[in-house]
């Protein structure tokens, strides 16, 4: 008898663990959260791929899928008009090429247990390549130099570009050249595959670059955008404080990719770091040869191309001024639009610089205004109508200058950029 109570309570036992299971399996099942597209709209180019310059194999494709998919459900995908949009399944995802500029719709069905259903529908909007410049345009130096990477904007995206198409570029000088060069999979990246665009300029100045593109035995202008070209620039001073340290490319502006330099101390070993030493140069932490100012006073630098004694050419010379009083425009030349607010022109000052001894004018204040906020090194503009106005810092004797180039529009200055 004894055993029996046993054996009773024991199934019980059982029977209400299976029973919670079971329940617990319903109740899973009906809190899994449903099936869904993944979105329901996207815009694509022509082709396979969605990126600008480097695309994966697989995850950059262009693709929709079934969020929270049913184990043992099988999904369908079709395009209401292949001439637009073509579908190639693989389990809950679909992936998209593009056949011509239109709109379609990709609709999913699910099929579980028997049952055809319609999960949803999703807008494609197929458009064409088109242009879409960099600041990368309006920095470029001399030489020869590539663009387009993990790190480095390309010149001018193409938005929408086909990888199977071949892009051309075309100049109104032969003093300013661009192409394409692919990447492979060893230099892109394991899986990746790219272009990216190199130039080659041998004179100063603005050029205009159309871009067309030939698929299929057709070719098409995609658009226009325009780059200038600096020539090297070496301030005539430079003010630091003492304790600190600048780049070469803080003295040495636009330089060329294509070249090395080096600088050496105007009748002193700068490479020498002594007690009557103002300046000295000397690598940093990583390599990177850098000027260190150490105390008050002056200390000229000549600049040369080359790496050493033997193949160094002379460019020119900057005098380093230590002091913890100075003042200096970060560049001589900015750009502003009528109605949009920019408060990010700086200028540096010294640490025991007064900043209410700084007095700050605009040569025409019906273009601009100008205010010194004192605050981080900077000051606020406010633009009135177009044109161009040079802004005057002065402390004491000391003067100093910038232009500001105010453009009516966002529009006008992207076409001044040669954004079009």
């Amino acid at each position: 008898m004894q055993q029996r109570k046993k054996a009773f309570k024991l199934l019980t036992i059982c029977m209400m663990f299976m029973f919670s299971m079971l329940f617990t399996s319903v109740l899973a099942k009906a809190e899994q959260a449903k099936p869904e597209l993944s979105v329901s709209e996207i815009t694509i180019g022509i082709g396979t791929y969605g990126r600008g310059f480097i695309y994966h194999k697989t995850d950059d494709k262009y693709a929709i899928s079934v969020k929270n998919p049913l184990e043992d459900a099988q999904y369908s995908f079709t395009s209401s008009n292949k001439d637009f949009v073509t579908v190639k399944k693989s389990g809950s995802k679909a992936y998209l090429t593009g056949v011509k500029k239109g709109t379609v719709y990709i609709t999913c069905k699910q099929t579980l247990d028997g049952q055809t259903t319609t999960l949803g529908k999703c807008k494609v909007i197929v458009k064409n390549a088109t242009l879409k410049p960099t600041k990368q345009v309006s920095g470029l130096v001399l030489g020869s130099g590539k663009f387009g990477s993990w790190v480095a904007e390309p010149l001018c995206y193409i938005e929408n570009r086909i990888p199977d198409a071949k892009y051309t570029y075309t100049t109104n000088s032969k003093n300013f050249t661009l192409k394409d060069e692919k990447y492979n999979e060893t230099q892109a990246g394991e899986g990746y595959f790219g272009f990216k665009q190199a130039y080659t300029a041998k004179k100063s100045g603005t050029y205009t670059v159309t871009v067309k593109e030939t698929y299929k035995g057709k070719t098409k202008k995609i658009g226009t955008f325009k780059v200038i070209v600096h020539d090297l620039e070496i301030p005539e001073n430079y003010p630091m404080e003492p304790n600190a340290s600048i780049y070469y490319d803080d003295i040495i502006r636009y330089s060329r990719y294509d070249k090395e330099y080096f600088i050496e101390g105007d009748g002193f070993d700068a490479r020498k770091k002594t007690s009557n030493s103002v300046v000295y140069i000397e690598e940093n932490w990583y390599g990177a040869p850098c000027i260190y100012s150490l105390k008050d006073g002056t200390a000229t630098l000549k600049i040369y191309e080359g790496t050493n004694e033997s193949n160094k050419k002379y460019i020119g010379s900057c005098t380093i001024k230590v002091t913890s009083d100075y003042i200096a425009f970060s560049d001589k030349q900015y750009t502003a639009v009528v109605g949009v607010k920019r408060n990010d022109i700086y200028f540096r000052t010294g640490s025991k610089t007064n900043l209410n001894d700084i007095k700050i004018t605009s040569s025409d204040e019906s273009i601009l205004t100008v205010k010194f906020s004192g605050e981080n090194d900077c000051f606020n503009i406010i633009t009135h109508k177009a044109g161009t106005v040079t802004i005057s810092a002065k402390k004491g004797k000391e003067k100093i200058s910038c232009t500001i180039t105010v453009y009516a529009s966002g529009e006008e200055f992207q076409k001044a950029m040669g954004y079009y």
